[in-house]
Order: C-alpha cells, then sequence, then structure tokens
C-alpha cells in the first residue's frame, strides 16, 4: 500500500493570502476557491504528515533541501503583513530517515540550519492549510539542480522514507508556473506563456 494518501498542486502567489491581497482579492477568487478545496480535500484524506515542496525554499545546486528544527517558523513582514505568523511543528523523525533514505541512495541532503524562517513558496499553501484545519506536523522540502533523474529517485526516497515510519503522507507541491501570462506581470508578458501553463495543467489531468 502506498504511503501517500493525497497528492496536489498549490499556487502561491501571496496575493491570495487576503492580509495581503487587500482589495485584490476579487481578481483571484478562482484561485482561491481551488486552493481551498484543495487543502479541504487534502485534510479529509487523514494524512499523519504533510509535505510541502517549495521551489522558494534554500537551494543548494548540488543536494536536496529541508528545513530542520522542531518548529517551522516564519511571517509575511516581507509582502507588508508582519502579522500573519506561522509556528508549526516539523516532522524531525521523517525528515532523519528521510536523509538517511537518501544518503543509502546516493542523493546528498542540507539540513537548513533550525531556525530558518519559511519562504513564501511554503507559506502561502500552508496559510490555507491551516485555515482547512490542519494541526498537525509538516515537512518542508527543497529542490535542487540535480538532475530530472535525481528529482525523482529524491520523490521514491520520500515514499520510502515514510512508509518504513508507517505514515499517511499527504503531499503538497508548490508552484506557479509561468509567472508571465499578463501585460505588467513582474516577470514580464509572453505571449507563449499560456502553452507552457496549459501542457502542465493538461499532464496532471492526463
Amino acid at each position: 500500500m502506498s504511503a501517500v494518501v493525497f497528492a496536489g498542486v498549490s499556487p502561491h502567489p501571496p496575493i491570495i493570502v487576503p492580509e495581503i491581497g487587500g482589495r485584490h482579492l476579487k481578481d483571484v477568487e478562482a484561485t482561491v476557491r481551488g486552493v481551498q478545496e484543495m487543502m479541504r480535500r487534502l485534510v479529509a484524506a487523514r494524512p499523519d504528515v504533510v509535505l510541502i515542496i517549495s521551489p522558494h525554499a534554500p537551494l543548494d545546486p548540488r543536494s536536496f533541501s529541508a528545513y530542520s528544527g522542531p518548529r517551522l517558523r516564519g511571517d509575511f513582514w516581507e509582502f507588508g503583513a508582519p502579522h500573519v505568523e506561522f509556528d508549526v511543528p516539523n516532522h524531525i523523525v521523517l525528515l532523519s530517515r528521510l536523509a538517511a533514505v537518501a544518503h543509502e541512495r546516493g542523493l546528498p541532503m542540507w539540513l537548513v540550519p533550525a531556525g530558518r524562517r519559511l519562504d513564501h513558496g511554503t507559506m502561502v499553501p500552508l496559510y490555507y492549510l491551516l485555515q482547512a484545519g490542519w494541526r498537525s506536523s509538516v515537512l518542508v522540502v527543497g529542490l535542487s539542480l540535480r538532475p530530472f533523474e535525481d528529482h525523482i529517485r529524491f520523490g521514491e526516497c520520500l515514499a520510502e522514507a515514510a512508509a518504513q515510519l508507517g505514515l499517511r503522507l499527504a503531499l503538497c507541491a508548490s508552484g506557479d508556473m509561468s509567472h508571465r501570462l499578463k501585460p505588467g506581470a513582474p516577470a514580464g508578458y509572453h505571449p507563449e506563456a499560456h502553452r507552457y501553463d496549459e501542457t502542465i495543467v493538461e499532464a496532471i489531468r492526463a
């Protein structure tokens, strides 16, 4: 039986957080509803731990990363909302087992020093996860610049570590795709951006 009981992809633009988006929240209502529904389903799957994969987690090009320490903390001060704070338990038992399994398979891991503040790619989905009623542990991992095949192997390590511990694992992949759909977008507009985004959506639906 698979250790993974739920998997979903969550966008992470800070504007979908009401305390940040403010009057602009109406422009992203559909996105907010989608994230809320995803997190409702995630919590309903009754996992033991939620794994968040964030592309904005601290990066070591040669290694996969994971936040360490017993508590994971952060806030949205960078986006003008320092009063929106996070303080959640880190699943250090799963973290330790993951590091061991990855080592056995020749995949290096960097444990981000305890106390490092969470990134927005983690906190935006975490905001809605907590809103949906989640009150247990999370584990946050980051990507690397290693080959694509190594990322698949690292995913297998995650599933194996959870299975060894008998944990029900929910996976939340945080990502914003092209960033370039509209004129005035922070990363600039590109006329082919929608094709990239549609390709990703089709792959998820397949």
